[in-house]
């Protein structure tokens, strides 16, 4: 180490262990200059070798205990996807087997089977209401259709 005043060598006068840290490993140097006599002291973390006998190893666990293998949300959708998936696939089997596959309700049935085919309403009827955006493009679908587009 130089010498901050002078910027000749320091020698190394006295080295005590410091033992008000928390950490232990650290000492107080003490340097002196040998051109001006300069006494410089710094605080010094020195990495105290630890023997091997002194440091505890927690055993390995053959199986993680109990309390860490909480089920999170995304094992219990994966679990319940898999059961419905089952169920369906155990439906789909039974159903072949039937000659005829059931009912499906109306909310699931095709759209162009729920529209009706008869001429349209006009505003004069009783039941008359103005057509949906779907409806309207159903209409215009089946148009091109017809046209050949």
């Amino acid at each position: 180490m130089r010498c901050l005043i002078c910027g000749e060598e320091m020698h190394l006068m006295q080295v005590v262990q410091d033992n008000t840290m928390l950490v232990s490993g650290y000492e107080h140097h003490t340097w002196q200059c040998s051109n001006c006599s300069e006494i410089e002291r710094r605080l010094v973390f020195i990495r105290e070798k630890t023997p091997a006998d002194k440091i505890q190893v927690e055993p390995a666990h053959p199986e993680p205990p109990a309390a860490k293998l909480q089920t999170t949300a995304w094992i219990r959708a994966l679990e319940k996807l898999r059961s419905t998936q089952t169920e369906l696939n155990e439906q789909a089997a039974s159903a072949s087997s039937s000659v005829r596959p059931p009912r499906r309700p109306e909310s699931a049935r095709p759209v162009t089977a729920r529209i009706p085919s008869g001429p349209a309403a006009t505003a004069h009827d009783d039941a008359y209401a103005p057509p949906s955006a779907w409806t309207r493009a159903i209409a215009k679908f089946r148009k091109r259709q017809e046209q050949g587009l």
